[in-house]
């Protein structure tokens, strides 16, 4: 295949990649919690990747008959790789809902799916036929304890009364039992903070599944395992810097709950549109230039039967 439509053909799909992350960026600008996503290109990347090949490079001029040999022995695709996503924490905002809650600083609430515990940060919260705190989608939301424990075990029940959550993640309820009137410590929500952000993977609906390296720890323990971790991974400080590299905030300093409140999406709307345009027209520039290598070789095929 012609190196020019290779590169066109692959610029084309790795654009229309980036309009499909960037779209859906846009559509849940307004979903809890929710963390942006973009594609990484890595052409420049492999370019950098390539041995050094100018030890074969002769000292002197090249001659034309040269140079038109090697026209077309090289296609530089262009490759997009998994994509990256963007953790830094979104703004809070005030909604007075008791069931409603924020996480400031390195920290995800741990819930119960079909397919096992995940995290999240999504704090617009419900209870189910049981009274139990669940995630908006119907998740069991888990409370803090041993983590070999039957995850089913560790729910939180605050029944239908008055509910309560501290600043640490403790969970007070009004009479959850039938009982005794007033607010009782039914329990603490499970937090946990992540060492190695960059293994934490997106399954949807605001659902993070936590990859070997992740390195996840609950508050207030030592991780459960001692992955391979750098200092600037897991939120040091480099030398003349302020803030962590860690985007989810450094983890030797506690998440804060904000009962009331939520986190918004991290998306910047008007710096999506503007990635969203860009995307496009670089798309539509590719495939114009697909149209033009396929006209160029047809007409090469004409004059060739001459």
């Amino acid at each position: 295949m012609d190196a020019g439509l290779v590169t066109a053909l692959s610029g084309a799909l790795a654009q229309s990649k980036r309009l499909e992350t960037v779209t859906n960026n846009l559509a849940n600008a307004d979903t809890v919690a929710y963390k942006s996503s973009d594609v990484v290109f890595e052409e420049v990347l492999q370019e950098n990747l390539r041995p050094d090949g100018r030890s074969g490079i002769p000292e002197e001029a090249a001659k034309e008959s040269q140079l038109l040999s090697q026209a077309g022995t090289e296609s530089r695709a262009v490759l997009y790789g998994t994509e990256f996503t963007n953790l830094k924490g979104g703004s809070i905002r005030h909604t007075g809902r008791s069931l409603d809650i924020a996480i400031e600083g390195n920290g995800f609430l741990e819930v119960l799916t079909p397919n096992g515990i995940r995290l999240t940060r999504a704090g617009n919260l419900t209870l189910d036929a049981g009274g139990r705190l669940t995630t908006g989608d119907g998740f069991l939301v888990l409370g803090a304890g041993d983590a070999n424990q039957d995850p089913g075990l560790r729910s939180l029940t605050v029944g239908a009364g008055r509910v309560s959550i501290d600043a640490e993640g403790n969970v007070y309820a009004r009479n959850p039992g039938g009982g005794e009137d007033g607010d009782q410590l039914v329990g603490r929500l499970s937090l946990q903070q992540s060492l190695n952000p960059k293994d934490l993977r997106k399954e949807g609906r605001n659902l993070f599944l936590a990859g070997p390296n992740a390195a996840l720890r609950a508050v207030g323990q030592p991780a459960r395992q001692p992955a391979a971790v750098t200092p600037a991974a897991a939120g040091a400080n480099p030398p003349g810097t302020a803030e962590p590299l860690n985007a989810l905030g450094n983890p030797a300093r506690a998440p804060k709950i904000h009962q009331g409140s939520l986190e918004a999406s991290n998306v910047n709307p008007v710096q999506e549109m503007t990635r969203l345009i860009e995307a496009q027209r670089l798309f539509e520039q590719n495939t114009r230039l697909m149209q033009s290598v396929g006209e160029m070789s047809s007409r090469v095929n004409e004059v060739g039967r001459y």
